[in-house]
């Protein structure tokens, strides 16, 4: 008999959480997790939250602040690539361009400017530098650091906290505590079955107290799915390599056909002889992928590296989908022809993670949805400290008075 007690054990604890959380150790051991995670990544949470909603619109954005980067001429056919990096390499003859953004304007008729990405040098190890261009024209827009200006300096708080790498690397592991934050608050939230109704209640008219409470509680339970997605996704980039190489085992993806499709293979290195012309690999590749729009190109900067034509499938910002052609440089031998729409379930999921972080994945709802999200780890954690400081240094200072008082 009382072995079989001892096998009821566990779902005897489980209905008493279920109806009487508050009796249960796991809530107080949650409650321990939650106080101290909050404690130690508020500051940080905030900070990311905040410059990540400013970044949503980032695009939009730039046109506004910037005008002048993007006062292309409307209505004329592009140069050839080829006319492009020639006239880049013109004005910036000490630069080597690793990399072409290919922007859209709002309409045919007024195109984006083209961006120009040129690798760190020597006079600025650490810094990307991007040089706007006119595709109709050829005429240098403007030039600016990657970090320069308001939205690239939120853009590299947001996700490296002005720190580099080092600081992607704690932005990753503050995004995994955040995620721990959401799982304890949802357990600490609960309120048990008979009580249900109350855990979505806020007293407008209670004391200032319960009314903080009451915000902290079903604010944070209304906001914990959208902060816990944008906490793993946040962390998926922060440590991209591992992460997605797990993510793609785990959903019973090909580990190694996800190898391919992130490191494109070499160039083959043939002694004296040029590199192709980049405007016939660029027609090639919308030759292929036919309802395709092109998105950019990966320039070789050493002389292994291949050319990488990217190309933008139908809703590729809602579906994070992709298509890319892969060129030998010296030969113009195509290497490897990806479409990401063709992939394994698995890699196409992997790949849904960036309009899921970046809130693109439904339009423009998605993206005010995640305005809002970015705001709710500041005030729950405003909240949060209004709780703790009641709880903890208030009494102490409180007890500290009434023996002063009383000596």
């Amino acid at each position: 008999m009382e072995k079989g007690n001892r096998q009821l054990e566990p779902s005897g604890r489980v209905r008493t959480f279920w109806q009487h959380p508050r009796k249960t150790w796991i809530r107080s051991a949650c409650l321990q997790v939650h106080l101290w995670s909050g404690i130690s990544i508020g500051i940080l949470a905030t900070l990311v939250g905040v410059s990540g909603s400013a970044i949503v619109y980032k695009d939009s954005l730039d046109r506004v602040i910037t005008p002048g980067l993007f006062a292309t001429l409307p209505g004329t056919a592009r140069l050839t690539v080829d006319q492009l990096l020639d006239r880049v390499r013109e004005a910036h003859p000490d630069s080597a361009i690793s990399y072409l953004l290919v922007q859209h304007g709002p309409n045919d008729s007024h195109p984006a400017p083209w961006v120009f990405y040129f690798s760190p040098s020597r006079s600025k190890p650490a810094e990307l530098t991007l040089a706007y261009f006119d595709p109709s024209t050829g005429k240098e827009l403007g030039t600016i650091g990657e970090s320069s200006g308001w939205m690239n300096w939120l853009a590299d708080l947001h996700f490296n906290l002005l720190g580099g790498q080092k600081g992607r690397t704690i932005n990753g592991i503050g995004a995994l505590f955040l995620f721990l934050l959401c799982m304890t608050g949802l357990v600490l939230w609960w309120p048990g079955r008979s009580r249900l109704r109350n855990g979505f209640k806020i007293q407008w008219h209670a004391r200032w107290p319960r009314l903080n409470w009451d915000l902290h509680s079903v604010v944070g339970f209304w906001s914990s799915i959208p902060l816990a997605i944008e906490a793993l996704t946040g962390a998926y980039y922060c440590f991209f390599v591992p992460m997605a190489t797990a993510l793609v085992f785990l959903l019973g993806g090909n580990v190694h056909r996800w190898q391919e499709m992130s490191v494109p293979p070499r160039s083959t290195v043939v002694p004296l002889r040029r590199p192709v012309a980049m405007e016939p690999l660029v027609q090639e590749a919308l030759r292929r992928h036919p309802d395709c729009s092109l998105r950019g190109l990966a320039l070789p900067v050493s002389p292994t590296d291949p050319v990488s034509v990217q190309l933008d499938p139908p809703h590729a910002e809602d579906r994070g989908a992709y298509a890319q052609v892969v060129f030998d440089t010296y030969s113009g031998k195509v290497i490897s022809d990806i479409d990401s729409r063709q992939q394994s379930l698995a890699i196409r999921l992997v790949l849904f993670i960036r309009p899921l972080h970046f809130g693109t994945f439904a339009g423009n709802w998605s993206r005010i949805a995640w305005i809002l999200a970015g705001f709710m780890p500041g005030f729950l954690f405003f909240t949060g400290f209004i709780l703790w400081w009641r709880r903890v240094p208030a009494r102490l200072l409180h007890q500290k008075k009434a023996q002063t008082f009383a000596s």
